[in-house]
């Protein structure tokens, strides 16, 4: 018996050691109606930023999820995140521009792959990009709770549209 449950914890503990922990969940619906709300001053806002350079292109997906997670906890200056907070965005309003923004970009980014498949039909062969494409949208969808990215995909064609001027 004590073979047994030594043999189930051994599992149980290499289970763990090699799961990956989900990041936590920051957002809710207030946050994004906040973002959309106050978006053109917290895009400003966030500009005065020069040190987030987020080029993800030819990234593989351990860059990018180590890229969104240094992004989302980098420090910022105190003079922004108290802007960033009067927006209604609470004490970690930069954390949750950078999950909305990337969320957002996942989505529109696996809008655009959907939509380029059905036109391109679904023989496409493995070495046209499209599987590196997929592995990039999914680091960028893992590197946000998914009750998060359910919020921001609830919102897309509002955000996108922000986004998108």
């Amino acid at each position: 018996m004590k073979k047994i449950c030594m043999s189930m914890v051994l599992v149980f503990v290499s289970v763990f050691a090699f799961a990956q922990a989900q990041p936590r969940a920051v957002l809710s619906k207030t946050d994004i109606d906040n973002f959309v709300k106050h978006y053109a001053a917290i895009s400003e806002a966030m500009s005065s930023l020069s040190s987030l350079n987020m080029d993800l292109e030819g990234k593989n997906e351990t860059d990018i999820k180590t890229a969104i997670a240094k992004a989302r906890s980098m420090n910022i200056p105190a003079d922004l995140s108290a802007k960033l907070a009067k927006f209604g965005l609470g004490n970690n309003a930069f954390e949750k521009c950078i999950v909305v923004s990337f969320g957002i970009m996942a989505v529109f980014m696996e809008e655009m792959f959907a939509g380029f498949m059905g036109l391109a039909g679904t023989d496409q062969s493995a070495d046209d990009g499209t599987a590196e494409f997929k592995k990039t949208i999914a680091a960028m969808k893992t590197s946000i709770h998914a009750n998060d990215y359910n919020l921001i995909s609830s919102r897309k064609e509002e955000l996108i549209a922000l986004m998108q001027n």
